[in-house]
């Protein structure tokens, strides 16, 4: 009988570091998001100048559509030939 458990014990040990760590991940990905922050609720209108929650928030200017020449991107009409 103890020959069995000395066979066992190491996946037994890699299933459960397995599922402790699935868990932890589960539980992270499907936890509530929280908020940017808690500063912009204190604030006036939520304006609180900073720079950075605004691109937090996905509010910045996309810049990369600047740098991009006419008609990069788009597939070729085929009808003109």
């Amino acid at each position: 009988m103890l020959a069995y458990l000395e066979a066992l014990t190491p996946p037994l040990v890699v299933c459960v570091a397995f599922l402790v760590g699935l868990g932890l991940l589960l539980r992270h990905q499907l936890a509530p998001k929280r908020q940017a922050g808690t500063a912009s609720r204190s604030a006036p209108d939520g304006a609180t100048g900073d720079a950075d929650d605004a691109d937090a928030m996905g509010m910045r200017a996309e810049s990369g559509k600047r740098d991009k020449p006419a008609g990069a991107g788009h597939p070729a009409n085929p009808g003109n030939s």
